[in-house]
């Protein structure tokens, strides 16, 4: 055992001042390769019917990937679906649609909150274009629905930016 005293404190050790223990190498090196082999989360900001997101089947197997896809349409998916078969008459239509929304008012706060789930996301993000992916919640790529597409141009973009 090694010790120092600097003032009232001592310092001890085992191994010399400048030399590192084996171990404390080895933990080291299993920090920093579970850190470099974490899940890469992809989130793509579309709107389903006009952007549908590609290759979601095809990703890249050496690639460990999350791909999360947020339909910015939802909302008025949602509102088409609580309209329909309303009456034409506003008057009527009215309080049809207040008897759904207080009979359904549980699932529909539920519904709600998932359908403007993406505005939420892209808002948070900054986003005002879509189609967009999202690369750790850092890095946006805008234009893209190919998710490896999208990939690649990320993985291309970590290499150029090493050097």
């Amino acid at each position: 055992m090694n010790t120092r005293s600097v003032g009232k404190v001592t310092y001890y050790w085992r191994n010399p001042p400048g030399r590192v223990p084996v171990q404390l190498l080895i933990a080291f090196y299993l920090v920093t390769s579970s850190v470099m082999a974490d899940t890469l989360v992809v989130e793509a900001f579309t709107d389903s019917a006009r952007f549908p997101i590609q290759n979601l089947d095809r990703i890249d197997s050496r690639h460990d990937v999350t791909v999360a896809v947020y339909d910015l349409a939802a909302p008025k998916h949602l509102e088409q679906i609580l309209s329909a078969g309303l009456p034409m008459d506003p008057a009527v239509a009215t309080i049809v649609a207040k008897q759904r929304l207080q009979d359904h008012k549980h699932a529909l706060s539920q519904q709600l909150l998932t359908a403007y789930e993406p505005q939420t996301k892209a808002t948070t993000y900054g986003l005002i274009q879509y189609p967009a992916l999202v690369f750790n919640g850092q890095t946006v790529i805008v234009g893209v629905t190919d998710i490896q597409e999208g990939l690649n141009r990320y993985h291309h973009w970590l290499e150029t930016r090493r050097w």
